[in-house]
């Protein structure tokens, strides 16, 4: 064993350290400023009769200038900037050669000085490829392009740091300007409305007449983000908004609005306005929402419309609604036999959890904690999610079922399967069908394979639908 004290280890150790760093760190001399500043670098050969001083640092490619009455004393330290200085002056006038001084510069961490003789490389020879990609360029159809080049020779534009096609550059103005026109309506429509509320009546009608006018397709959202929130008897006037604007957006809206709407009369009004502009876009809207796993009130209200729209071609889609099966997870009680022969000691102590716990699924538990689990799924229109919650772990406290024990009821996460027949969408099938197979669906398919005519009509009028609100089984 070494009989060398362990402090002279520690200090060759930190004294090797130093030395390492000290490498990777390029200085210079230290030029000290009036005012505090200093500069690392070396002083470069100067005019006598210039009232200015150049310092090269390490990463500048341009030396750093200043006045000499700024100058108040250089602090001499070796670097490899030195060298440098030599070394570019005896460089041979060749693009190779400046390409090489460019090499050693990169390698003794000179990196502006290394960008420098990399660009008076590919300034000697405009092709030399080495120099060419040190600088970051790539070749294209015979030229050296930077990157910026590269794109603008495929004819991209640069908007605010990023780089686009023109067409999309033309699609962002347009953004640009549609937001600014919406934000100029909505400033419009909030003054429109401070008037609704005001406790005059001629600013109320004045109010009133200015918002029915509206005609501008560009209006509709700043509308609905002002008025579609307010009370029933502003939303009703909405509704008439809507309907007098022209455009797909306008639709959207009062389609939206006849089916998700919470209050009844309003989904109506919504809808008389649909009716009453016979906007073909509004049908693909309606067709949209007919998927098993959307909200089955909502999909029945879509239903009942097509319907109203005598829409035939809808059959098909109804009928794959007609009946909608949802698989979820439930908390039910279950029963267990408390089989532990410890007594009082819980199955969950000491478990790979650590400590009195155990880690279920990425859950820690321990004594007095829940275990968690998933509730039943919240629909929506093209969505379901689940929410969750917790078990008391104490309830499920004590051993595995078996032979002999206690048994106990305790709250256990299940699948369960829940199968929903749709009354609504029933009655439309009636409507447009004149046939009633109730919720048999492979009838109905049956009889779509073999009758179904999607441009026939009925003409006689259908008998009420045999089910009232929607049938649910497990």
């Amino acid at each position: 064993m070494s009989s060398r004290p362990r402090n002279a280890k520690i200090a060759l150790g930190l004294g090797a350290l130093l030395v390492f760093v000290v490498a990777q760190t390029v200085k210079g001399d230290r030029v000290i400023l009036r005012g505090g500043g200093q500069i690392q670098g070396v002083i470069l050969p100067e005019d006598a009769k210039s009232d200015k001083v150049s310092v090269q640092t390490a990463d500048s490619a341009v030396p750093v200038t200043f006045k000499k009455s700024q100058l108040i004393r250089v602090e001499k330290e070796a670097s490899p900037l030195d060298e440098y200085l030599t070394r570019r002056d005896q460089v041979k006038p060749t693009a190779a050669a400046h390409y090489e001084l460019g090499l050693w510069c990169e390698a003794k961490r000179l990196r502006g000085p290394s960008i420098v003789h990399y660009r008076r490389a590919a300034e000697i020879d405009g092709q030399y490829a080495p120099a060419q990609r040190k600088l970051g360029k790539v070749s294209h159809e015979g030229h050296w392009l930077s990157a910026d080049e590269l794109r603008q020779s495929q004819g991209m534009i640069k908007v605010k740091g990023k780089w686009v096609t023109p067409e999309e550059k033309e699609r962002l103005d347009v953004s640009k300007a549609l937001n600014a026109e919406q934000a100029s309506w909505a400033r419009r429509i909030k003054i429109y409305r401070q008037k609704l509320m005001s406790d005059r009546d001629q600013d109320r009608r004045s109010a009133e007449l200015d918002l029915l006018a509206i005609r501008e397709p560009i209006a509709v959202v700043p509308l609905v983000r002002t008025l579609g929130t307010d009370p029933d008897p502003i939303r009703m006037m909405l509704m008439r908004i809507l309907g007098g604007i022209e455009s797909a957006d306008a639709t959207f809206a009062l389609v939206s609005y006849s089916l998700m709407d919470t209050s009844p009369a309003l989904r109506q009004a919504a809808l008389d306005e649909v009716v009453r502009r016979k906007d073909p876009k509004a049908i693909p809207l309606y067709m949209r929402v007919l998927k098993p796993e959307n909200n089955p009130e909502i999909v029945g209200r879509a239903a009942l419309v097509l319907a109203q729209l005598r829409e035939v071609k809808a059959v098909p889609k109804l009928v794959d609604v007609l009946v909608a099966a949802f698989e979820h997870l439930e908390v039910v009680p279950t029963t267990v036999v408390d089989n532990n022969p410890m007594g009082n000691f819980s199955m969950f102590s000491g478990g790979p959890g650590g400590g009195n716990g155990i880690s279920l699924g990425g859950f820690g538990t321990s004594s007095g904690s829940n275990i968690p689990y998933l509730t039943p799924p919240v629909t929506a229109p093209g969505a379901i999610a689940f929410g969750g919650g917790s078990i008391p772990i104490s309830n499920l406290n004590g051993g595995m079922p078996g032979a002999g024990g206690n048994v106990k009821v305790v709250a256990q996460p299940q699948i369960v399967r829940e199968v929903i027949s749709n009354a609504l969408v029933l009655e439309a099938l009636q409507k447009l069908t004149n046939q009633n197979f109730g919720f048999d669906v492979p009838t109905w398919k049956g009889w779509l394979a073999t009758s179904f005519r999607a441009e026939s009509s009925p003409a006689r009028k259908v008998q009420e639908p045999l089910l009232g609100p929607n049938k649910k089984t497990r």
